[in-house]
Formats: C-alpha cells, sequence, structure tokens
C-alpha cells in the first residue's frame, strides 16, 4: 500500500506539475491565438470585400463611361436626332435609319445593324461576345442600333427604359442582375442617356449588358486562397443573386449578414457562427461625378466567407504538435522520474517498513545499513539519516533488552534459589506443625489453654501453607519465563473446561456463600489451544473471583461466540472493585492491585491482596494463544475479559519471510 500510494501522489504530482499547466498553457495559446486569427481572417476578409466590391464598381463604372464617351459623340448625337425626324423604322425592316431609303439585295434586313452607330458598337464588342452587347434607341424607345440583332421592336413598355428616359435629362441606370434576352444568362444592364449638347434634352439611351462571364471573372480575381465562396448580396430583394464557390456556406453567410454580425471583432461571435464573413458595399460615385446626371443603381454588396475551423486549422495543427510534444516530454520525464522515486525513495521506504515490522516482532538485530553502508541500497540524504538513526535506535533497544534480560535473569536465579530454599524449611514447618496438632489435642491441660494453644497452632498452619503457595506461584512464574513460546495444540472445549474449573472451586463457593451464575453459549464448539494453560489462567482468574467476592455475593461467568471468529469469555465479581492506577498495571508481574501497606496473608481474607503474580501469568497464557485479556471496572466488581481465536493462532512472519516475499 505504500508503494501505491507513492505512486499515487507521483501522478497527482505531474497532474498538478505538468498536465495541468501544460492544459492551461494550451488553452490559453489556443484562446489567443483563434482570437487573433478570427480577427486578422476578418479584417482580411472585410478588405478583401471591399477590394472586390471596388473592382466590380470600376469594372461597371469603366463601361458606364465608354457608354457616356460614346454618347457625348457629335456623330452619335447626330444620328439620334436624325432618329426622330425620320418615321419609327420598326426593327427588322430593309431601310437604313441613317441615310436615304435605299433597297439593299447584299445585306438581310437587318438596317439597325449597318449605320455608322452600329459598326461602332460591333467594333467594340466584336473582341467577346459573350462579355456584353450594345444596343441604342431613341427617346421614343425605337431601338436605332445595335451589335446584334435585337428581338422587340420598341422598347417603350420596359421597365427599365421608363426609369433611364425618367425627367428631362434622363438618369444613370445600373440595373440589377437579370436573364438577357439574347443570350439568356444572366447579365448586368448599364444604361446611358443621350442628350442634346445645347438643350440638354433627352434624345435617348444607350444600353450595355455586361456578361455575367464578366462578373464572375472580376469577383473571381478577388478570391483569395482562403476564400471558399464569394457572392453579391442585394439589400433591397434581400436575396442573393450571385455567387461563386459553396452555396451552403454563401446561404449561412448571407444570414450572417442579415444579422448584422458579420465583419465583428468579437472571435467568439465569429467562432460560434462557425464561418468568418466580411462585407464591403458596391458603390458607384464616379458615374455620378461623370456624367452630372442621377444615378439608379441597385444596393449591392460583396460577401466573401470561409469556414472558421479551415481559417483556425493552422493553430490546431500548431496546437496539436505542441500538445504531442509536451506529452511526450511529460511522459519522458515522469518515465525517469518514477525510475528515480523507485530507487531513491520507494525501496528505500519498503525497507524501512519491513525493518519496523520486525522491531516490533521483538527482532532488534535487524541493521539497514550494514557494516557497509555503501552498499546499503541508502544514500547520504534524508532517508540515509533515517537509516541511520534507525539503526542507533534498534542498537539501542537490543543494549537495553540484553541488560534488562541480564537484569531479569539474575532476578530470575534470585527467586529460583530463595524459592528453593525455602521449600524446605517450610515443608519442615508445616510438617512439624501437623504433627503437633494430635498430640496437643491428647495433653493434659485445661481447656482454655489447650482451646489458645490449638488457636495459635490453626493460625501457623494457615500461615505456612499461605507461604508455600506464595513459594509455587513463584517458581511457576519463573518457570514460564524461562520455556519457550510453545503450546501443545488441540482440541479444547471451553463449556466443560468451565464447567469442571467451577467443580473444582465448589467448596469454596460452598464455604463463602457465593452465588454462582453461568451462561455458557453451550454450542460454541471446540477451539485450538493449550488445555492446561488456558486451566491455568481461568483458575487463576475464577479464584481472584471467590477471593474479592463478599460473603454471599455472586460470580459470573458467561462465554459466547463474536465476530471475526473469536471466543469471548467474561468472569465478573460482586467486590468492591480497583482504582484505576490500580488497573493500569495489574498485568504486571508483582503487581497486587493495592497498597502494600494493606497486604494480608489470610487465605480467605477478602481485603488481602497476593503477590500479584496470578494475573501476569494469565496474560501470558492468553497472549500465547494470540488472544488478549480486559480487565474493567464495573457498578459493583470487576470484570475480566478474555477473547480468545476458535482456530489456531499463526504468529507473524520473520524479517527473512518478508524479504524472501517483497523481494528487496
Amino acid at each position: 500500500m505504500l508503494r501505491l500510494t507513492i505512486r499515487r501522489k507521483l501522478i497527482g504530482t505531474l497532474v498538478i506539475t505538468g498536465f495541468l499547466p501544460m492544459s492551461i498553457l494550451l488553452v490559453s495559446v489556443l484562446s489567443y491565438g483563434t482570437h487573433t486569427r478570427l480577427k486578422t481572417v476578418s479584417a482580411e476578409f472585410n478588405e478583401l470585400a471591399l477590394a472586390s466590391s471596388e473592382g466590380l464598381s470600376d469594372r461597371i463604372e469603366s463601361e458606364a463611361r465608354r457608354l457616356w464617351l460614346l454618347a457625348r459623340l457629335p456623330g452619335t448625337v447626330r444620328i439620334f436626332e436624325a432618329s426622330l425626324k425620320h418615321k419609327p423604322i420598326a426593327a427588322g425592316e430593309n431601310h437604313s435609319i441613317a441615310g436615304p431609303q435605299r433597297q439593299n439585295t447584299a445585306n438581310p434586313p437587318m438596317q439597325v445593324l449597318h449605320d455608322a452607330l452600329a459598326r461602332r458598337m460591333r467594333i467594340i464588342s466584336d473582341d467577346n461576345p459573350q462579355r456584353f452587347h450594345f444596343l441604342a434607341a431613341n427617346a421614343n424607345g425605337v431601338i436605332i442600333a445595335a451589335d446584334i440583332q435585337p428581338v422587340e421592336k420598341s422598347l417603350r413598355d420596359h421597365k427599365w427604359f421608363k426609369e433611364a428616359t425618367a425627367g428631362t435629362a434622363g438618369q444613370v441606370l445600373v440595373k440589377a442582375i437579370s436573364n438577357d434576352v439574347h443570350t439568356h444568362q444572366p447579365a448586368v444592364i448599364v444604361v446611358v442617356p443621350v442628350e442634346q449638347p445645347k438643350t440638354g434634352a433627352m434624345l435617348g439611351i444607350i444600353k450595355e449588358t455586361i456578361g455575367i462571364r464578366t462578373i464572375k471573372r472580376q469577383l473571381a480575381r478577388g478570391m483569395g486562397a482562403r476564400v471558399s465562396s464569394i457572392a453579391i448580396f442585394d439589400s433591397r430583394l434581400r436575396r442573393m443573386i450571385f455567387s461563386i464557390g459553396s452555396v451552403k456556406n454563401t446561404d449561412k453567410a448571407t444570414q450572417i449578414f442579415l444579422q448584422g454580425d458579420s465583419g465583428k471583432g468579437n472571435w467568439l461571435t465569429l467562432l460560434m457562427h462557425g464561418l468568418v464573413v466580411g462585407a464591403a458595399s458596391v458603390q458607384f460615385h464616379t458615374l455620378i461625378q461623370t456624367s452630372g446626371l442621377p444615378l439608379l443603381a441597385p444596393h449591392w454588396y460583396v460577401l466573401v466567407s470561409e469556414p472558421a475551423i479551415t481559417v483556425l486549422a493552422p493553430i490546431f495543427d500548431q496546437a496539436r504538435l505542441a500538445a504531442a510534444l509536451g506529452l511526450l516530454m511529460i511522459c519522458l520525464l515522469f518515465g525517469i522520474g518514477f525510475w528515480i522515486s523507485q530507487r531513491e525513495i520507494v525501496t528505500p521506504v519498503k525497507r524501512l517498513r519491513v525493518a519496523a515490522a520486525a522491531v516490533t516482532r521483538g527482532e532488534l538485530n535487524v541493521r539497514l545499513l550494514g557494516d557497509s553502508p555503501e552498499t546499503s541500497g541508502f544514500r547520504h540524504d534524508e532517508l540515509g539519516q533515517l537509516a541511520h538513526d534507525f539503526d542507533a535506535m534498534t542498537r539501542s533497544l537490543q543494549a537495553t533488552r540484553h541488560a534488562l534480560e541480564r537484569r531479569e535473569a539474575a532476578k530470575s536465579r534470585f527467586i529460583t534459589i530463595a524459592a528453593h530454599e525455602l521449600r524446605t524449611p517450610i515443608g519442615a514447618v508445616l510438617g512439624h506443625l501437623e504433627l503437633l496438632k494430635p498430640r496437643l489435642a491428647e495433653a493434659p491441660m485445661d481447656i482454655e489453654t489447650k482451646t489458645r494453644l490449638e488457636r495459635s497452632l490453626l493460625i501457623a498452619i494457615s500461615n505456612a501453607a499461605r507461604l508455600e503457595n506464595i513459594v509455587n506461584e513463584l517458581l511457576k512464574l519463573v518457570k514460564e519465563d524461562r520455556i519457550a513460546q510453545t503450546l501443545r495444540w488441540q482440541k479444547v472445549n471451553m463449556v466443560e473446561l468451565v464447567k469442571s474449573v467451577c467443580a473444582e472451586h465448589a467448596d469454596f463457593f460452598y464455604e463463602r456463600r457465593l452465588n454462582l451464575n453461568l451462561r455458557l453459549a453451550e454450542d460454541a464448539g471446540p477451539i485450538d489451544g493449550d488445555p492446561d494453560k488456558l486451566r491455568d489462567a481461568l483458575v487463576n482468574v475464577v479464584t481472584n473471583a471467590i477471593r474479592f467476592s463478599p460473603e454471599g455475593g455472586t460470580v459470573r461467568i458467561a462465554m459466547r461466540k463474536v465476530v471475526g471468529g473469536m471466543l469471548e469469555l467474561d468472569v465478573e465479581d460482586s467486590g468492591p472493585g480497583m482504582s484505576q492506577e490500580a488497573m493500569a498495571s495489574i498485568f504486571e508481574p508483582f503487581q497486587p492491585g493495592g497498597d502494600v501497606a494493606h497486604h494480608s496473608t489470610a487465605a480467605n481474607d477478602q481485603t488481602g491482596f497476593g503477590l500479584g503474580l496470578g494475573l501476569a501469568i494469565v496474560r501470558r497464557f492468553i497472549d500465547m494463544h494470540g488472544g488478549r485479556v480486559y480487565l474493567q471496572k464495573l457498578t459493583v466488581g470487576t470484570r475480566v475479559r478474555f477473547i480468545l481465536p476458535i482456530e489456531r493462532f499463526e504468529p507473524l512472519p520473520s524479517l527473512s519471510e518478508l524479504v524472501a516475499t517483497d523481494g528487496i
């Protein structure tokens, strides 16, 4: 878990110090790059739309100026004046408008194509018949010249003719794109009035039809490398009248233009629309300055557009490249950092953890640095200093334990020698006292004296027996401290064991008039343990309960199964209880649990205390089984609780086993 925790911390550090700053930087760069790119492209598209609109207006105005110059020529004026003096000739009749009427058998009946004005028109339009065509009509609407055969007889009913001839001198007309009657293709109509120089009266009009191909070529010149569509939008008609490129983008650009969002500097708006649009109006100021006449022109706007994703493609490509390089660099650095941390942090910490676990088990000979610190895996850093301090601590603990063991050994030897030396005279004293009892009963003396001597003899026998019990407990404690931590494992029926111990002490319960309350889990089943050591532990606790319960009191013994595969056994007395200070050290040897000044050696004295060896032996035996002993002060009396594992207790693995398992 330690290594996994450190790895999680490393991953968190990577996210905080690597991916998070890179993500923030990447988002910032993308935002700034997108903002700059969209603003720049939007400005370029506006300039491009302006250039296209100026090119388109220049092209139409140049054609209009050419018509105006043609209309100002004296020969043109004379032709129009002559057409108004003669009878109107319908188109297609075999007559010449400009000269004497004569039969012309060499040419087909299209005299409007052969006067001087018509020849000039054909000369102008012969370079590209598909680009534009000319037509001239007098003020009455009669066609007097054309570069191709007209299909109408009169122009008087045409709306554009009425608009061009409105007023005294007429007005210059630029007509929105419509189908040409001759080519049946979309075209732009430019009409210039012809006026009498002296009077200023209008004599007629000259009309030029500019083919859509010319407009298309003009717009195509204005399309940049990035522009996917360009269109002409008529604001009066509120519709797109001509476009080049993607129809879908053109329609969307028209909607954006109608919403008034085109050309704005708000890059978020441009990004949300998904289309970058530039717009500029088409102006015809030169025509007014040239002719001095009113101008009737459409309200056109040139719209250029490109999808935002296409415009931002270079930014995204650079961002992906930067992200890939950054991710590669972070992963490389993380791999190096992980290898270094695994070698310099994780492995030493694991060794420290294993060594600490070994010390917890009592293996104080563990050393991290050993005799050669250079080959121990620890560096001259904080972890190396910690390993040095750890070794110093284990050396100090080992020295302390050796000193304690020597003192314990000396104490054990003293107790053993003293106990063995005491057992012989005590046995002799008891033997002689037992011999004196029958002789005292047979001795001739007065009853009062005999009674007093018998009472003294009984007290002496009782104290000698008490002293013999103390010596036996001392020898038992020393013996248990010396033996190895081994048990005779077998199945033990704890219910039967409790009943057997209670039966052995039935006389004591009867003598003290104590009530025995048993609550045993009959289905508890057997447990794994040493029956002799478990019996000794239970006898010590039951004996204490009998001793400290007042006459007529109650001793309660309860047993039950608890979660975790454990068996719980409680022994409660109804005595005066113990103080918290006494309970803290009651399981240590030679802790009687009360003031030494109140110590009593009476065998059945309720207020007396023994040597304090019983509970020390109890804890040792229960610990050997992997269980625990608890002491709890009740409202009345004291409770001793055993918690024993039902199945055999397995000791912790040794340091060598942990090293072999973890592979350190």
